[in-house]
């Protein structure tokens, strides 16, 4: 268990303004000439961007080795190269483990097969980790990751935290181990992150108020759909903006948006060439309020670099300007027009219920007649829809909605999914809970 968390490199002056240069799965020993090239240009190219605006910080998410190969010389200089290159010291290179940089062993093996065969593999996990002797087991894989650790950054690697914390100045920065039970290919979606450990990680941030950052090698959907979500919900209560990793060798970015605060989640590809990964980095340059991200990607055929603005609409220029802190200062006129806006669709609902519903004074009184048809033709066509624009108004200004009246907003969400459900599926429910009226006064 973590009883203390290290904060390895101190208190760090950001300015204004932090710039970091994420690179992920070098996979050192793969050597080809594409690789050579495209290396060879990669220092090239980070130079003159450093010259442009100097790099803080080297972000490494894991795979420095190829297959679990040992690391060596050629290894070790082609990190301290990089790090001359952007004239950093060691303090300012952060790195973590990934899948390839592990060794494998039966012992190891066996545990995470029984872990896996567990009813419940997460919970299991989790007691397993408690067990010393079980953990050590777990973590032995690591050796010879900690070994270079140590050897490139002169410091110890902090051995029995899967999960570790850094706090800067202005953000914090959780460093994830997202290989614990990694232990043969193909196990995408299948794999777990010792979620206490994670939680009580977490706990620890002093700042809470701060941005957090969170680094990993795997990217989220490469947990189990519920070890996910129980990620996502732990990053959403501890103020997580930002998740970055890499793994699969292409690059890619993505916007998880169902809980009250957004994370962005940032994939860099590859630093090495294999005719499959889309060899890239990742520049990302972060104020006060806005993260700035710009993907690279390798021209294999007329070998040189270039900004990458096939990843979605929202990079057409080959940059993703994302604000993550939506902290606005609402003025009186902006919350009663919100208000206003509200009270005219919550109306408009109670008119059409108390003359077409189930309870209205026609049904009543003629059980039997065609109104109950009308009923469900209003709600298809007009409750519905304001029910999506009540939502809609209130999750755009969820910064005006006090904390403690959030749990009636998610009751509310519930209402207006079961209604819908209700109303236009062969299979209703009855566990779809009443309008909560306490919603028409969210933002008070």
């Amino acid at each position: 268990m973590i009883d203390r968390i290290e904060v390895f490199y101190g208190k760090i002056s950001l300015g204004d303004k932090m710039r970091i240069l994420q690179i992920s799965d070098i996979h050192a020993q793969i050597n080809n000439f594409q690789t050579k090239r495209l290396r060879h240009s990669f220092m090239k190219k980070i130079t003159d961007l450093h010259t442009e605006n100097n790099y803080d910080y080297i972000f490494l998410s894991g795979d420095i080795s190829h297959q679990g190969q040992a690391f060596n010389e050629n290894t070790k200089k082609l990190i301290e190269d990089l790090m001359n290159t952007l004239e950093l010291d060691t303090n300012k290179l952060i790195i973590i483990p990934g899948n390839h940089d592990l060794v494998r062993n039966s012992d190891r093996s066996e545990l995470i097969e029984k872990i896996k065969a567990h009813e419940n593999p997460s919970d299991y996990l989790d007691e397993t980790l408690m067990v010393s002797a079980q953990k050590e087991i777990l973590l032995s894989s690591f050796k010879e990751f900690e070994k270079f650790y140590e050897l490139i950054k002169n410091e110890q690697y902090p051995q029995n935290e899967l999960h570790h914390l850094i706090e800067l100045e202005k953000f914090n920065l959780i460093l994830c181990n997202t290989n614990i039970i990694c232990n043969h290919a193909g196990e995408e979606g299948s794999l777990l992150i010792a979620k206490i450990e994670l939680f009580e990680c977490l706990q620890k941030i002093s700042s809470p108020e701060k941005p957090t950052i969170a680094m990993g090698h795997h990217t989220l959907d490469c947990l189990t759909l519920v070890e996910k979500n129980e990620v996502l919900t732990m990053f959403d209560d501890f103020n997580v903006k930002l998740y970055l990793s890499g793994h699969v060798h292409k690059a890619h970015y993505k916007l998880e948006a169902d809980h009250y605060n957004e994370v962005l989640m940032i994939v860099c590809s590859g630093l090495h060439f294999d005719g499959y990964t889309q060899s890239g980095f990742v520049d990302i340059l972060i104020d006060e309020s806005t993260y700035y991200i710009t993907q690279y990607i390798w021209n294999s055929e007329h070998k040189y670099w270039t900004t990458n603005n096939n990843l979605g609409r929202k990079m057409i220029d080959g940059k993703l300007i994302h604000q993550y802190n939506k902290s606005i200062t609402f003025s009186h006129t902006n919350i009663e027009t919100v208000k206003k806006e509200l009270v005219a669709l919550f109306n408009e609902n109670e008119r059409i219920w108390k003359q077409y519903g189930p309870q209205s004074l026609i049904a009543l009184s003629n059980p039997i007649s065609d109104l109950h048809k009308t009923w469900k033709l209003k709600c298809i066509e007009e409750i519905i829809p304001n029910n999506e624009k009540i939502l809609s108004i209130i999750l755009e200004n969820i910064e005006m909605v006090p904390k403690e009246k959030r749990d009636i907003l998610e009751l509310y969400k519930t209402h207006v999914e079961g209604f819908k459900n209700n109303h236009l599926s062969s299979y209703p429910s009855q566990d779809v809970p009443t309008f909560p009226t306490s919603i028409k006064n969210i933002f008070d």
